[in-house]
């Protein structure tokens, strides 16, 4: 009988023992959860944040846009190199004059796109005007109120011209001061005869 009273009150017991044991897994179940739960978010969120940085920056399109047709494309054009601009230089000095044996030649290279021209001269005014014509009279040039620089034989002033404006043939560059007072005076003549090879 010993057996029979004892074993009903060994199972209450523990039955309260069993039931002890799943509340304290269920109290300590929430810390237990709430860690993993928190590295799973924190590495969703790291996720989430580098696609949509992927997203924002694309990679350069190789192939037609979307909805266009790849022949509707503008095919890109090579860039091309603005060619540089080449002076010839020619001194011209007194003494070649119209019709004169010392008419200087002035061949232009092909390549030349612009021509300056450094007439030297003697003179003592302040101011000079430059004139450029063909020896038939037709003006093909002209500028005023230069200032001349002063070197060791003289004065002397820089004409710059396209070259277009030199055709082959001969011209004459007449250049003239400008007093204070009074009309410009003829300072030097220059007859020169341009070719092109």
């Amino acid at each position: 009988m010993n057996k029979g009273t004892s074993t009903p009150a060994r199972a209450p017991a523990q039955r309260m023992s069993k039931w002890e044991w799943v509340l304290r897994i269920l109290r300590a179940q929430p810390r237990m959860i709430l860690i993993p739960a928190l590295s799973a978010a924190l590495a969703i969120l790291i996720v989430g944040v580098w696609w949509l940085g992927r997203r924002g920056v694309r990679p350069p399109s190789t192939g037609p846009a979307h909805g266009q047709a790849p022949e509707a494309q503008a095919p890109k054009l090579p860039r091309v190199r603005q060619p540089e601009a080449v002076t010839f230089a020619v001194t011209l000095t007194p003494g070649w004059v119209r019709g004169g044996e010392e008419s200087k030649h002035v061949v232009i290279p092909p390549e030349a796109t612009r021509v300056r021209f450094e007439a030297r001269f003697e003179g003592g005014y302040p101011r000079y005007q430059a004139r450029l014509e063909t020896v038939e009279g037709r003006q093909v040039w002209s500028e005023g109120n230069l200032e001349a620089q002063t070197f060791p034989g003289g004065k002397r002033i820089f004409l710059d011209l396209s070259s277009t404006l030199l055709a082959p043939g001969d011209y004459i560059l007449t250049v003239r001061g400008l007093p204070a007072t009074g009309n410009p005076e003829t300072v030097a003549e220059y007859a020169f005869r341009v070719e092109k090879r």
